[in-house]
């Protein structure tokens, strides 16, 4: 139960380890320019710092260093509505970014890539335009199209550059530069791209296959809330990997048309399901030791939020995202948190893995605010996808656990529907007995005492050597052969008495074979126990020259009792089922075939 809480610490810690040792080397924009003389060009770097601003102007680089335009210096990546020392700028509006590059090689092909900034913007190098989004004036109502992370690349034609971003924004209640720009050799930067795409579609890929297998088993079963709750995650989950326009299954090329106002509708929305649906699966999966109240309070907030988020003027939309990413979210993941908490002090195994995963990914969170390392591995970690697979990983661990746990105690109850049954039998044996043998009393007792203490030594998953159930059947016909009448020859026809199989199986075929086969038989009646290699399987059973086998015994018979017992077991365990053939000389032959497994020596 530590090693999914000590996981997520040691992956944060080596990455800041690694974060600290990488940031030396990155460099960072300073009064609005980048020193790359020192930059080995070995690794993608992220063009932070300090920028210069030019609000309400849209500028060129020519501009700029002509005109010698009034600036401000501001940190970026950011929204511009945060730079308090310019006062407080409206939402709508239009900047201008610089930053001048030194030390760059000429005549070296480099790589950008720029993240999914949904403002309108322009980005130049030295006056030449390499990627645009949208159309000046754009608002809301912009198709959806427009609007995409893109990768380029230009060769540096000196080892001084200038870079400007002009950004316009008439749709958000934020603008500014949101994201920020990758800047690198080309092929690492190319590299990086197609890591982060990758990701994303093969994030894509595995949710949807998990959804449809999780579905596909609450259909069949038509129970387990928590199933149907995953189905939801992973529905919400591809909805908001829908939104991302940089997915091959992009909603901007599915519904090219689509106005971005829906898209951050729905970038809302299915984050208050998700929040929803997850803090539902947690209290469905441990739901009698949770309570009823804090699922209430999560799902009428969600609700509110949602219809807000549907029903408000896409302007006002701001106050939901900060309601909602800086209080009510945090707020359910430390309810969680505690809750599951609570629940692994309390010794329950599978909270343990979603205590890790959500802490995690709340540390994912603090670390990309307050140390970015700016490195590969981090924006890996910080990226939504992953943390998508992630999550879904666990909760799929949890659900698998408990149908394990839950198939251990079918498999005890099936088993132990033959304890009575076995011990009913051999008690009237000896009950019957005792009134004329009081010796012959104490040596079956002894018999049986030892029988149970063997009996009981086996888990119900426990696989024993057919040595050993010999044992238990040959002590159950010894008890069996008290109650008199004809001679009964036991034979054995055994290959190797080290096979694998679950306890308690043969003893229900051999007492069928007695009380239902050869109790009324005639003549000398013979069982045969036998296990042969047949391909790769072992292939053992009971037949006997008696008068046969009902094909249909009736439920509530001890033959149909046992048998179905038998046959759930091998249903659990192996995937299969007793077999019932006629020997060509009459009688009856039952038989299973399980893998050949032998015990080590």
């Amino acid at each position: 139960m530590v090693t999914p809480l000590l996981i997520p610490i040691v992956v944060i810690v080596g990455q800041f380890l690694i974060g600290v040792h990488l940031n030396r080397e990155i460099p960072k924009a300073v009064d609005g320019t980048i020193d790359l003389s020192r930059w080995k060009q070995t690794s993608v770097i992220e063009f932070a710092g300090e920028w210069e601003f030019y609000w309400n102007r849209l500028l060129s680089g020519e501009q700029i260093r002509t005109v010698g335009e009034e600036f401000s210096i501001v940190e970026a990546p950011s929204v511009w509505t945060n730079y308090s020392s310019l006062g407080k700028l409206p939402a709508y509006g239009c900047a201008t970014y610089r930053v001048h590059m030194t030390g760059v090689q000429a005549g070296v092909k480099y790589g950008v890539r720029i993240q999914n900034m949904a403002t309108v913007y322009r980005l130049y190098v030295n006056d030449e335009l390499i990627a645009q989004n949208g159309d000046w004036g754009d608002d809301e109502t912009a198709p959806v199209s427009r609007y995409r992370p893109q990768f380029v690349s230009f060769i540096a034609s000196a080892n001084n550059l200038d870079m400007v971003l002009q950004i316009s924004n008439n749709a958000y209640a934020s603008g500014g530069m949101w994201e920020p720009i990758f800047f690198g050799v080309y092929n690492q930067v190319k590299m990086f791209d197609s890591l982060l795409s990758d990701i994303d579609n093969a994030a894509i890929a595995i949710i949807f296959i998990t959804c449809v297998l999780f579905l596909v088993i609450f259909v069949a079963q038509h129970q387990d809330k928590e199933i149907i709750a995953l189905v939801g995650i992973g529905t919400t989950v591809l909805l908001r990997m829908a939104i991302c326009p940089y997915s091959e299954l992009s909603f901007a090329y599915l519904l090219p048309n689509l106005p971005i106002a829906w898209i951050g509708r729905i970038d809302y929305l299915t984050l208050i399901a998700g929040q929803f649906l997850f803090a539902y699966f947690a209290y469905c999966e441990y739901g009698r030791k949770t309570h009823r109240g804090p699922i209430a309070v999560i799902g009428a907030i969600s609700l509110l939020f949602a219809l807000a988020a549907a029903l408000l003027p896409y302007q006002s939309l701001s106050i939901v995202d900060y309601t909602l990413n800086s209080i009510t979210l945090p707020l359910v993941l430390l309810y969680l948190i505690v809750r599951l908490a609570i629940l692994v002090w309390r010794g329950q195994p599978d909270a343990s893995v979603l205590l890790g995963t959500l802490v995690f990914l709340l540390m994912t969170v603090f670390y990309y605010m307050l140390y970015a390392d700016y490195s590969i591995i981090y924006y890996v970690l910080s990226f939504s996808a992953f943390c998508y697979i992630i999550l879904l990983f666990a909760e799929c661990i949890v659900v698998s656990r408990r149908y394990y746990c839950a198939q251990k105690l079918e498999i005890s109850y099936l088993k132990g529907q033959i304890q009575p049954h076995f011990l009913h039998n051999s008690l009237a044996c000896i009950i019957g007995i005792s009134r004329t043998d009081p010796n012959r009393t104490r040596e079956l007792l002894q018999d049986l005492n030892t029988y149970l203490g063997g009996f009981f030594d086996y888990d119900s998953s426990d696989l024993i050597t057919l040595r050993q159930e010999l044992e238990l059947v040959q002590a159950y016909i010894n008890l069996e052969r008290i109650r008199g009448g004809a001679e009964i020859e036991i034979e054995y026809q055994i290959d190797s008495d080290s096979i694998l199989l679950p306890p308690l199986i043969l003893q229900p075929l051999v007492e069928n074979a007695l009380v239902h086969g050869l109790r009324d038989k005639e003549g000398p009646g013979r069982i045969v126990i036998y296990a042969k290699r047949v391909r790769s399987n072992a292939r053992i059973g009971v037949s006997d020259n008696g008068a046969g086998f009902h094909p249909n015994p009736s439920r509530g018979s001890r033959a149909g009792v046992g048998l179905e017992n038998i046959n759930g077991r091998l249903s659990k365990l192996f995937h299969t089922e007793l077999v019932i053939a006629v020997p060509p000389g009459g009688g009856c032959d039952a038989y299973m075939e399980i893998p050949w497994k032998e015990a080590d020596e």
